[in-house]
């Protein structure tokens, strides 16, 4: 099994006001956010010799780019602004812009050490 993995950074600001008050994470406040993508086939092309090109990958994950990087993420997300949801809404974004590799799963982190990761 391969599997390719490619990482990038987006600025967004949330405001989780679902929490209590008094909770550090009601207030509006931002973060750089860490989104890993990856994808995984059992063989690659033989005539390219790669699983996907990193191009292309690149160019799928900037549909996310575009739509998220210095917004804030509850003006812009139809989802609640976690982790959670974040990591959920990317992979379905990317997963028809990778068709036909299979997208394994999508990673987001919040901050160093604070992740969650999706896949079907």
């Amino acid at each position: 099994m391969f599997q390719l993995h490619h990482t990038f950074k987006l600025d967004a600001a949330h405001q989780l006001t679902q929490l209590a008050e008094g909770h550090p994470c009601n207030h509006m406040h931002g973060h750089t956010w860490k989104v890993r993508v990856v994808v995984e086939a059992d063989s690659i092309n033989e005539e390219t010799g790669m699983l996907i090109d990193f191009h292309t990958i690149k160019s799928a994950c900037s549909v996310i780019i575009d739509a998220f990087d210095h917004k804030c993420l509850n003006d812009e997300c139809e989802v609640l602004p976690t982790c959670e949801c974040l990591a959920r809404l990317f992979y379905v974004m990317l997963k028809a812009e990778l068709f036909p590799v299979r997208l394994a799963w999508v990673e987001v982190e919040e901050t160093e050490g604070n992740s969650v990761r999706y896949g079907e």
